[in-house]
């Protein structure tokens, strides 16, 4: 009977893995951090008079935060390989620091529940119709009319505690990098503090502003938080991951995993660039890990 023999594999040691791995994943936007255009969320909020953006916007959120978390984590822990335990500790702290608000979730899924709970009394009191529906979307609440008023105020609160939860992460995140600055030192550059996010873009506000217009007064605070989710993603995660990323792999001396490279490594500028290319087509930089 053939029995070939069957050499054993040795595993690499956890901190060689950790610096190859881990500043490629930090340095990618997750794709469950995607944001949605204007145009999308038009059309999606008035088809769900407003209630499936906030579902989508929270759920993103909650996943995006709790990824970004575990990534801290690691990031903390091969930070400990080059610095003094009781140094390291605070990084550490401040990446266990970096998960979603229980209580700001909390509050915005019942905003959430709330907005669904009073959309469906308010269809159940004036019947299933399109009437009705047009009614709510391109009439103003009045107090004669609790569950619109009800439904305005959950979803205003809604999109407002994503908005807030948002920026809470930010405040996180400013944190860690200020930790991770003191502790590294000079054996790596600095990272730069994401910036709070507050949602002001010109399309966004625009289309909020129309929507206003037609009485859909939900439409600025749901405008204003996912901008403030979009500008959060491209610019201050996109630049806080990509200098995080720098660090880590200065820290380590390995050379990081790249399977595909689709955004180009300079922070200013995050052009995609095919997996086949040598250089960024908009600034010119390398798109190859040295």
């Amino acid at each position: 009977m053939f029995a070939p023999a069957v050499l054993p594999v040795v595993a690499p040691p956890r901190g060689e893995l950790l610096g190859r791995l881990v500043p490629t994943a930090v340095r990618r936007m997750p794709p469950v951090a995607r944001p949605a255009g204007p145009l999308r969320l038009v059309w999606t909020s008035v088809l769900t008079l407003g209630v499936l953006p906030l579902i989508q916007l929270r759920d993103r959120l909650r996943r995006t935060i709790l990824l970004q978390q575990q990534q801290l984590e690691l990031a903390a822990e091969l930070l400990t390989r080059s610095t003094p335990p009781d140094d390291a500790k605070f990084v550490e702290e401040a990446a266990r620091a970096a998960h979603p608000s229980k209580a700001l979730s909390g509050l915005s899924g019942v905003a959430m529940l709330g907005a669904i709970g009073c959309l469906l009394g308010a269809l159940q009191a004036w019947g299933w119709t399109w009437a009705s529906i047009k009614s709510l979307l391109l009439e103003p609440p009045t107090a004669t009319s609790p569950f619109a008023l009800g439904w305005l105020a959950c979803l205003t609160a809604g999109y407002g505690l994503c908005w807030i939860s948002l920026n809470h992460h930010v405040g996180r995140l400013q944190q860690f990098a200020l930790a991770f600055n003191a502790v590294a030192g000079e054996k790596a550059t600095p990272v730069q503090p994401p910036a709070f996010v507050y949602g002001v873009r010109p399309l966004y506000l625009l289309v909020a502003a129309a929507m206003m217009w037609l009485w859909m007064l939900w439409a600025l605070p749901m405008m204003l938080a996912w901008a403030a989710h979009r500008t959060f993603v491209h610019r201050g995660d996109h630049v806080f991951r990509a200098q995080l990323a720098d660090a880590l792999t200065a820290l380590s001396g390995e050379r990081p995993v790249v399977a595909d490279v689709d955004r180009c490594r300079n922070p200013l500028c995050g052009a995609p660039v095919g997996s086949t290319a040598r250089y960024c087509p908009r600034c010119g930089k390398s798109a190859r890990v040295d």
